[in-house]
């Protein structure tokens, strides 16, 4: 009798079972690997020592459009600063919390000044990771790079962030926005049958 090898059984399909198992897999592996989120800031309030340095930042957060200017507003920003000076202002480690509709996110990171513009207002860089986040975000984790234009008097603060999760809360949040899409669309005035656009 022949062997299962010499009858070709290692080279069968997977079953059914088998075949929804890989898909489900690699679904939760994309969610996990590839969730990026690009936010804009805009700053709103500025708090400061006695030496005039920055402690505290506050801004509201928007949804960032095609061409990267702020498109849809999603909720607010707070950040508490530690600066670094040597002896100049050098950069500053700070903790960030987003708020929005779906949830909240907290971070921590470092920013570094890039230069300085004629107008007396600076470019940041800042790279950190993301430590928690509650309810759509909150199985999140992963890290966030940003780039802002900040000037202190009179107040500035623009930013353009990125946050890369990899967790399932972001996938989660993507179907529920995939949802009130849809829901949108679907109960939109005229745009059900006999509509004429």
């Amino acid at each position: 009798m022949a062997s299962p090898a010499a009858a070709g059984y290692h080279d069968r399909a997977p079953g059914p079972k088998e075949a929804r198992k890989e898909r489900t897999s690699k679904r939760s592996e994309g969610r996990r690997m590839r969730t990026r989120l690009h936010w804009i800031i805009v700053g709103t309030g500025i708090e400061v020592d006695s030496n005039g340095l920055p402690t505290e930042l506050h801004g509201e957060v928007f949804e960032a459009g095609p061409d990267g200017e702020p498109m849809r507003r999603l909720g607010t920003y707070h950040e508490k600063l530690v600066m670094i000076l040597d002896p100049d202002l050098r950069g500053a480690h700070g903790q960030q919390r987003y708020e929005t509709d779906d949830g909240a996110i907290q971070c921590e990171g470092f920013s570094i000044v890039m230069g300085a513009r004629p107008d007396g207002g600076m470019q940041v860089q800042s790279r950190g990771r993301i430590l928690l986040g509650t309810d759509a975000y909150r199985s999140a984790h992963g890290s966030f790079a940003s780039s802002s234009l900040f000037r202190l008097s009179p107040f500035e603060l623009k930013a353009q962030l990125t946050l890369l999760f990899r967790g399932r809360g972001p996938g989660r949040l993507q179907s529920r926005r995939r949802a009130r899409a849809h829901s949108s669309a679907r109960w939109r005035p005229g745009s059900g049958r006999g509509a004429s656009w």
